[in-house]
């Protein structure tokens, strides 16, 4: 049941696992008998992630990331899932041996591509981290400049900052 599930959460994660069933139970309720909800969707492929089925989190965001709502929260989850998919630190060289590694990383440049509108510090990142993750050394060296370039403009943002800083 949906209780002792936020009861686990709850116990194993209490930040980001709860918010993420609380927020399908949200979805649920408002979702009625219409359960092909792109927010539904989001929020089932939050918890599968968050509870570390990151491919199964895929097949969830993928329904919801054409949603105008929901698609930006899905791709940039996906594209961190594509990096990522394990959770583990992000430049440990044992994941680009994973035969599959290259093809994600092709998948987060086409999913950026989707994203509408102007780029906000998370997306930003995302694309540098997916140019890195390309280990070509004129994408290294782009990643590196538009996080450079970003943060000459926003000093004070911290996720861009602690990214080039990790980058470096």
């Amino acid at each position: 049941t949906l209780s002792a599930a936020v009861f686990d959460a709850v116990l194993a994660e209490p930040s980001k696992q709860a918010k993420g069933l609380f927020e399908q139970a949200d979805a649920e309720r408002h979702a009625g008998a219409y359960h092909g909800s792109a927010g539904l969707s989001y929020c089932k492929g939050l918890h599968e992630y968050l509870t570390n089925n990151p491919y199964k989190a895929l097949g969830f965001l993928n329904a919801a990331r054409k949603d105008e709502v929901w698609g930006t929260k899905a791709i940039e989850l996906m594209v961190n899932i594509y990096l990522n998919p394990d959770k583990e630190i992000l430049w440990d060289t044992n994941g680009q041996n994973r035969p599959d590694f290259l093809d994600s990383v092709s998948a987060c440049s086409r999913l950026l591509k989707e994203l509408k509108g102007p780029r906000t510090v998370k997306q930003i990142v995302l694309e540098a981290y997916a140019l890195m993750a390309s280990r070509v050394k004129e994408d290294v060296e782009a990643a590196l400049g538009k996080l450079g370039a970003f943060v000459a403009r926003r000093p004070r943002t911290v996720l861009a900052g602690s990214a080039l800083a990790a980058l470096a």
